[in-house]
């Protein structure tokens, strides 16, 4: 009786151990056996290229140097038929301006598959076709809040649209296509009305800009890494 309440344990263990787990864990796990945690839990920023699948097979990751204030570490982590890998990818003054915040992965629930489908829904509703998406994962600087940024493009690689879907809650929390905002909330009239939602319509229009990092590949150097490995 002891041994079948025994195996019953550690059942209810792994059941309760794989609904904690978060969507991301993998790519994680794969910069924390490469690198180390000081690395892994000084994660900022996760970019994919364009993809037409579901979910990237393929991320750029970024994180906090540990050993140098200012500068960043980039891995690519890739998963193939024996789970995530990572790799180094450079390290330096990458990115023209730093995330806000560390990305505490612990609170990411919502999985890149449902980002893209609540992506499509929007992009539907804007009756917007696209080819390809491209992931961003980083946090609110203002809210603290982990936010998947969805890049949605054509055939050629040009942006369509545009979607902030909250990491946490699956909550979309701004939406562009064709370069036009789409309002979450309908505004009431009135001239004061009119002048707040201006005001709200000019934070919107930040919100894209919030999330152009842009790669200075040029200044890319493997300092960090070679140092992890003297």
């Amino acid at each position: 009786m002891k041994r079948v309440l025994s195996l019953f344990a550690v059942l209810a263990m792994g059941v309760t151990q794989a609904a904690m787990a978060g969507p991301l864990d993998g790519v994680v796990k794969a910069v924390s056996t490469e690198f180390g945690q000081a690395v892994a839990t000084k994660l900022v920023l996760l970019k994919s290229g364009p993809t037409a699948m579901d979910e990237p097979t393929d991320w750029s990751v970024f994180a906090l140097d540990p050993h140098r204030s200012g500068d960043l570490v980039k891995m690519t982590v890739t998963r193939g038929e024996a789970g995530w890998t990572a790799k180094a990818a450079g390290a330096g003054d990458l990115l023209q301006r730093l995330p806000p915040r560390l990305l505490a992965m612990e609170r990411v629930k919502v999985a890149p598959a449902e980002a893209r489908r609540l992506a499509v829904q929007c992009a539907q509703l804007a009756q917007t076709s696209f080819a390809s998406l491209e992931f961003q994962l980083a946090t609110n600087g203002d809210t603290g809040r982990a936010e998947w940024a969805l890049f949605l493009l054509d055939a050629r690689g040009r942006e369509l649209g545009f979607v902030v879907v909250s990491a946490e809650t699956g909550a979309v929390m701004h939406q562009e296509f064709g370069g036009q905002v789409v309002p979450q909330v309908a505004s009431p009239n009135g001239a004061d009305s009119d002048r707040g939602e201006e005001a709200a319509r000019q934070v919107r229009r930040g919100v894209r800009k919030a999330w152009n990092w842009t790669e200075e590949a040029g200044r890319q150097t493997g300092s960090f890494f070679r140092e992890l490995f003297r």
